[in-house]
């Protein structure tokens, strides 16, 4: 009898059930997977490890080993997604000649020199997802006359994701989270917009 064997490894992101059989690339077995459990013969703790084409963890089941590399397994638990994005803006916007309505090396209004966001995400359970960002910006000037700041702020978001089953997601979302105030954007001196307060959206996705 012949005995053949195959690798199998769970994208948490990509939500696919993948086959490894030594190559650099994987095939995809299953897609739309919400959870998969694993039963194993002979092997009582099987290794799990990142994929070696891919610049990021998968989780939950064994991923192949990085060819010719010896890799220790990982802790019970922390096999888990993390994902991470952020950006920065840095600018200096000025009037190089005098107008009408400014001077010479005026600022631009509601150009702020400094913007920044980070977003994380992590897959605490096939199932479950969790969502924390941050979004910081420096002050600006509300007109062109330079006389009106509205004011830095750091603003706060959250996020949780629950699959229900492979058509039906949940999601929170909650903006603001720690309920600050702070000013977005200027038509005038006068007319100010603030930004939103807190607030709390619930919504169920479905995949077709």
């Amino acid at each position: 009898m012949e005995v053949v064997r195959h690798s199998y490894f769970l994208d948490a992101v990509g939500r696919q059930l993948m086959r490894y059989d030594g190559l650099a690339s994987a095939n995809v077995v299953l897609e739309n997977v919400v959870s998969l459990d694993f039963e194993y013969f002979g092997e009582p703790a099987p290794p799990a490890f990142s994929h070696p084409a891919v610049d990021r963890s998968v989780t939950y089941g064994p991923a192949p080993p990085v060819p010719d590399v010896s890799q220790a397994p990982w802790p019970p638990g922390e096999n888990c997604a993390w994902q991470m994005a952020g950006g920065y803006t840095g600018q200096n916007a000025e009037v190089t000649r005098a107008t009408v309505a400014a001077r010479a090396g005026a600022q631009v209004p509601q150009v702020p020199h400094h913007t920044f966001s980070l977003w994380n995400t992590y897959q605490f359970h096939p199932r479950v997802s969790g969502g924390l960002g941050v979004v910081s910006r420096t002050g600006m000037f509300a007109a062109i006359d330079n006389s009106v700041v509205l004011p830095g702020y750091v603003d706060a978001d959250a996020a949780l994701y629950v699959a229900l089953t492979w058509r039906l997601r949940l999601q929170a979302n909650v903006e603001n989270l720690f309920d600050r105030r702070y000013y977005t954007n200027a038509d005038s001196n006068t007319n100010i917009s603030p930004g939103s307060p807190r607030v709390m959206r619930i919504a169920l996705r479905v995949n077709f």
